[in-house]
């Protein structure tokens, strides 16, 4: 098992609260805890970025989309998903480890996101075309 900081590049599919689907990618930089990589590799096997950075990953992105409408994720709100995720996730390291939100410390966060290392990329949208009515939309505006 690697555990210096690697790269997890991240695909998700997400639905937007007023029914717009994306496809997008994010890359997460964690850190496999080196005084955890026994027990991680006997929790998770080979992997233990699958449940930890990829599957979480791409739930909290789910999320973060659900809860948004289209134009929020595409443009208003962009901005800031990276540290939307990012602390998304870092709190789910924080509840492993705290007792008292069900966690428990015999079965500690396995990585560390890297600080600042958490990229949403832009998402396509796979059943509108939100990203030509906004573009027409900005045209109408520039001429008025």
């Amino acid at each position: 098992l690697f555990t210096g900081p690697e790269m997890d590049d991240v695909s998700y599919t997400c639905g937007t609260n007023d029914g717009v689907r994306f496809q997008g990618r994010v890359v997460i930089t964690n850190e496999l805890q080196v005084n955890h990589a026994v027990s991680a590799y006997r929790q998770f096997g080979k992997d233990p970025d699958r449940q930890n950075v990829y599957d979480l990953g791409e739930f909290f992105m789910q999320s973060i989309c659900a809860n948004m409408t289209a134009r929020e994720f595409y443009i208003n709100d962009f901005d800031i998903l990276d540290d939307l995720l990012k602390a998304k996730l870092v709190d789910a390291q924080k509840a492993r480890n705290d007792p008292d939100d069900g966690g428990t410390l015999l079965r500690p966060a396995i990585c560390r996101i890297v600080e600042g290392k958490v990229k949403v990329f832009k998402p396509v949208p796979i059943n509108s075309n939100i990203d030509e009515l906004i573009r027409k939309e900005a045209e109408h505006q520039q001429a008025v």
